[in-house]
């Protein structure tokens, strides 16, 4: 499986007396995303109405306490070294998915960008950008688990597997070696290693299994002949 996750979004703060935000951060604020402003040591100032929707919590219930406090304490390193890798780059700002604390004490995993906006003399503040991330993450997880639990089975059972980039570069398993009957150092390790290994007479239709796998993402269940 390929993929990846969300591109992160871009937006921009403007800011008077209170900061205001312009028709793309509206958009994003009414689609369940949350916004907050904090000084440079991470103490919120200002925090968007759809912080409510995501963590539960009203616009006062969080100014002036430290965004670090309501981060998981597994993802706190994590999460100071992405704020302050930010705080030094103001090109452009990469998401991290951690968890964060909601107002009913549960945690929840959530997408978090920042964006140094301390030098701006409209804005003035570090502005981080948060999104439930939890669905995601939890199929994430899923599909790590069925992983796992797949290579498991097979290496009770004697199953060789081998996993196949895009690019063509292939990864197999110890048991398939043993499968193949083969010497380590001529195991495939590319897509036309290992087109070589089977049968003229059946490398033609494999190749077009393959690449329809990867064109439409279907399955595909064959047999071919290994010289």
């Amino acid at each position: 499986m390929i993929g990846g996750p969300p591109v992160p979004w871009n937006v921009r703060a403007r800011s008077t007396s209170v900061p205001a935000m312009d028709l793309e951060e509206r958009s994003l604020e009414s689609a369940g995303d949350g916004i907050l402003l904090t000084d440079k040591e991470g103490t919120i100032t200002f925090s968007g109405p759809s912080l409510k929707n995501i963590l539960g919590y009203e616009t006062g219930d969080v100014a002036g306490k430290n965004i670090f406090s309501y981060v998981h304490p597994d993802d706190l390193s994590l999460a100071y070294d992405r704020f302050h890798g930010n705080m030094s780059d103001n090109g452009n700002p990469e998401y991290v998915v951690i968890r964060l604390l909601k107002q009913s004490n549960e945690w929840l995993w959530c997408m978090v960008r920042g964006h140094n906006l301390l030098d701006n003399p409209q804005v003035r503040s570090f502005v981080i950008y948060l999104h439930d991330d939890s669905l995601r993450k939890k199929a994430e997880d899923e599909l790590i688990e069925s992983e796992r639990r797949l290579r498991t089975a097979q290496q009770i059972a004697g199953l060789g597997y081998m996993e196949m980039e895009p690019g063509g570069k292939l990864y197999c398993s110890a048991e398939m070696q043993q499968v193949l009957a083969i010497a380590e150092e001529e195991m495939p390790v590319d897509l036309p290693s290992f087109l070589g290994m089977i049968h003229p007479g059946d490398r033609r239709k494999i190749r077009e299994d393959i690449d329809a796998a990867f064109e439409t993402g279907a399955s595909f269940e064959n047999e071919f002949r290994i010289e």
